[in-house]
This record gives structure tokens, C-alpha cells and sequence, in this order.
């Protein structure tokens, strides 16, 4: 393969910073948490683009490179300045994102029963794990939608916080 020793060589550094930050202590921080996970899914795109090079299918390439190219700028401007506010508005968005998306699933999931008895299942965890006001999945994106407004110095502007890098 191309780039199996660039590859290879990003997952070593991952690994070795993954490893000391959690051994430093139990909480790494969510900017740190953004920056990782970003890293991980640039390496697993150069993963798959490698792979569609050596298969000789570079056309496919485009909905990838452009994630990639994206992500890549993503790290940059986190990194650029302000790395603590932009990393943990980065990783509060796609929580609140993410968190959005799992209730429109089970809002409108053809399996009812199911549907139920995953929500029951995540909110007994969040029960468990959480703070003590976060019981349900409707509290949990509240909770993250205040910790993500309070990334933004002027809370006020609504429309401005719709992306994470408006600040």
C-alpha cells in the first residue's frame, strides 16, 4: 500500500498520546477528547483512501477526501488558538448532534417496543452515570446544549452558535 507507514506511524502517535493522557488522570478533557477523535477518523480515512488507491478506484475518492480536507481544518483551527474553547465547543456540538439524532431514531422507529426498551436502557445508564439532574435523554441534551452556549461569549446569538467554529 501507498502510505501504510504514514498510516502506521499516526496510529502510533495516537496511541502513545491516548495512553499518557488517560493515565494522567480519569478525566482528559473534552478539547483533548475532539482533537483525538479527530485524529482517529483522518487516520481512518487515509486508511480507506489508501485501501481505493491500491484497488485503482480513485474516483471514489471524493465524499472522503472532502471529509478529510474538512477534519484536517477542523484540527487546524481548534489547534490555531483559543484550543480549549474551540475544542470543547467542537466536541459539545457533536454531542448535542449526536444526542439529537438517537431521539429522532427512537421517535419515529417502526418498532415501538424496541424503541422503548432502548430508551429505558439509555436512561437507566444516564440514571447511573451522570449528575444527579440528568435522568432522561431530553435532560441530557439539555445539559450539553448549556455546556455548548457557554463556549460562546455572547450567549445571546442563537443563530451564531448554530455552528461550532461561529464564536
Amino acid at each position: 500500500m501507498y502510505f501504510d507507514a504514514q498510516i502506521n506511524d499516526g496510529k502510533k502517535i495516537i496511541n502513545s498520546i491516548s495512553e499518557k493522557l488517560y493515565n494522567k488522570s480519569p478525566r482528559i478533557g473534552e478539547k483533548n477528547v475532539a482533537i483525538i477523535s479527530l485524529f482517529r477518523d483522518l487516520l481512518s480515512k487515509a486508511e480507506s483512501m489508501n485501501l481505493l488507491i491500491c484497488e485503482h478506484k480513485e474516483s471514489e475518492m471524493n465524499i472522503l477526501l472532502r471529509s478529510f480536507v474538512e477534519e484536517y481544518l477542523y484540527i487546524k483551527f481548534i489547534l490555531e488558538k483559543d484550543s480549549v474553547r474551540r475544542g470543547n465547543a467542537y466536541y459539545f456540538s457533536n454531542k448535542v448532534t449526536g444526542l439529537k439524532k438517537v431521539r429522532v431514531y427512537l421517535e419515529n422507529a417502526n418498532d415501538v417496543e424496541t424503541a422503548t426498551r432502548l430508551r429505558n436502557s439509555i436512561e437507566k445508564e444516564l440514571q447511573k452515570n451522570n449528575h444527579k439532574d440528568v435522568n432522561t435523554l431530553e435532560d441530557e441534551i439539555s445539559f450539553y446544549n448549556e455546556k455548548y452556549s457557554t463556549v460562546f461569549f455572547d450567549r445571546s446569538k442563537e443563530k451564531e452558535r448554530y455552528y461550532w467554529f461561529n464564536h
